[in-house]
């Protein structure tokens, strides 16, 4: 077979970035964000036979085309319900166009999308940037999360918020909540993710509070906090060294959050990967951090990472530096387990 062009751009006149797939029950679903019309607008490309054939593009954000920036979606299915969070620039239509955090989702197999939300309530609309969204999705329940400058006269220190909803996306929150305890706009915390577990999130993000970055966790339920936040990445000191991007995931194994680690680092800028997880029926995570490279630690850099849990055991891929290159490793671990 041969590849699809799914954005029809035959002639490649317009940049399309930022593909992002998910399938399910047969269908399979391909978001992007496409320049087509002038500014950048969300894509999103069907195919109804596991990817055989695909329909044409169908635009998701439902301001005027090309008016604004809408970029980097994020993509989660649900039986038959495709569910698609954004950045945008939209604004107030007043002069205020930082990025907000939009919300749509499509119930009929990607041919139109409805349910258009802001989802970063609290705040004016196009006042401040909230950026990097990340969805997780278990059922009817829910969790956006992102990294926002709300509370930063000059936008260099953001905070980590999200919004939820209990119903399938239907009723989301009048405003965003944030999740960290400490005061607002005082440290830097970037890049957070989530996984939802029997009805509880389980958000992650770097959090600089200290110093350096290191990886906080705290658990949200309908009922609201189940925990304040505590530091997952115990294998340093605190601020030491930086501790970044998160990836987080929930499955049969339990709840697992990877992270890029630069505390074998020398001064080259090289990291290793490291994990902790919260094992089924547990209520603390792993004592300790858990290394999946293999390699000596602290010899190269790991990057582009991308995980799943399947067999009890965690699967990670990565952009290695070993051999002075960039190549592609994968290791599988037992979750609970490292490399040796």
């Amino acid at each position: 077979d041969e590849d699809v062009n799914l954005d029809r751009d035959e002639e490649g006149r317009a940049m399309s970035l930022g593909p992002k797939v998910v399938a399910g029950n047969g269908n399979v679903y391909v978001g992007w964000f496409d320049a087509r019309n002038g500014a950048y607008d969300i894509y999103v490309s069907s195919s109804t036979d596991r990817g055989a054939t695909f329909g044409e593009p169908v635009r998701v954000d439902d301001d005027a085309a090309g008016s604004a920036y809408s970029a980097y979606p994020q993509l989660v299915l649900d039986g038959g319900v495709l569910h698609v969070v954004w950045e945008d620039s939209r604004g107030d239509g007043a002069g205020n166009e930082h990025s907000d955090i939009h919300y749509a989702q499509s119930t009929n197999q990607g041919q139109g999308f409805s349910g258009h939300l802001r989802l970063d309530g609290g705040d004016g609309a196009g006042q401040s940037d909230s950026f990097s969204p990340k969805i997780a999705i278990e059922g009817q329940v829910i969790y956006v999360v992102w990294h926002d400058t709300r509370n930063s006269d000059d936008g260099s220190k953001r905070d980590i918020y999200f919004n939820y909803s209990r119903n399938g996306g239907t009723i989301w929150q009048n405003s965003a909540d944030r999740a960290e305890s400490n005061d607002p706009g005082w440290y830097d915390a970037q890049y957070p993710t989530a996984a939802i577990a029997e009805g509880t999130a389980y958000i992650a993000w770097a959090d600089a509070r200290f110093g350096g970055y290191d990886i906080y966790m705290r658990a949200h339920t309908e009922s609201g906090w189940r925990t304040e936040e505590f530091r997952i990445d115990t294998g340093d000191s605190q601020g030491v060294s930086n501790s970044i991007y998160p990836l987080s995931i929930a499955g049969d194994p339990g709840v697992v959050v990877l992270w890029e680690d630069r505390r074998d680092d020398d001064g080259t800028g090289y990291n290793d990967l490291y994990y902790n997880f919260l094992a089924p029926g547990a209520t603390a995570w792993g004592e300790e951090d858990l290394r999946v490279d293999s390699v000596e630690a602290g010899s190269k850099f790991a990057r582009d990472v991308s995980i799943e849990l399947y067999n009890q055991r965690l699967l990670a891929a990565w952009v290695d530096g070993r051999r002075g290159n960039a190549d592609v490793y994968f290791h599988g671990l037992k979750v609970g387990t490292e490399a040796e």
